[in-house]
Formats: structure tokens, sequence, C-alpha cells
């Protein structure tokens, strides 16, 4: 399978939020030998994106923000071990995160 046709099944399934084809083709693309940071920035990050885009036109709500979110992470499981080490990603700026001592709300640091 090409690699943009499993770029194409990782966007898709952060957009509909179906775990299960995460996880195919996350697998397919480590069993292909593709780059994983490739899947994650061409297929993965967009549908989060997406995502993200449709949650701000309050298109969907949080429960499906938190689903999509699901769907990238248990991908990125599969994925992660498969980088190799030493990979570069290009610095787009710095994040900082965190949360209220004591909040046992940590939602928005985990998405």
């Amino acid at each position: 399978m090409k690699k943009e046709e499993i770029f194409k099944a990782l966007f898709e399934a952060v957009v509909e939020m179906d775990e299960e084809k995460g996880k195919d083709a996350a697998q397919l693309l480590v069993k292909e030998n593709h780059d994983p940071l490739e899947g994650i920035e061409g297929g993965l990050s967009k549908g989060m994106k997406v995502i993200g885009d449709k949650f701000n036109q309050f298109e969907i709500f949080l429960p499906d923000l938190m689903m999509a979110a699901k769907v990238f992470d248990s991908a990125m499981t599969i994925l992660k071990p498969h980088i190799a080490v030493g990979s570069e990603v290009a610095k787009k700026g710095t994040v900082v995160i965190g949360t209220v001592k004591g909040d046992i709300h940590q939602i928005g640091k985990d998405l």
C-alpha cells in the first residue's frame, strides 16, 4: 500500500474517531517500513487539526474531541517505538504546559 493511502487512513481514523482503523493504519505503516514521523505529520496531526477546527466552530463537542485524541494516542503508542533514535523534527516553537497545584482535572493538559 502506498504511504499516501496509509496517511489518508490515519487522517480518516482521527476525523471519524475510529480507534480500530487508526491502530490498523499505524500497524500497516510500520509493517510497510514507512517513516512513522511522516505518518504522524501527514495523517494523525492533519486529522487533529480538522478536529480542532470543528471543535472551535462548535461542530463537535468535548466528548468528540476526547474520542479523536484517543485515536491519536492509540496510533502513537504503535508508532513511537519505531521512530528512529536521533530523528529530527522541525521545531516550530515552544509549548509550556501545566496544571494548578492540587487540581485533579488535567484534561486540558492531556489533550
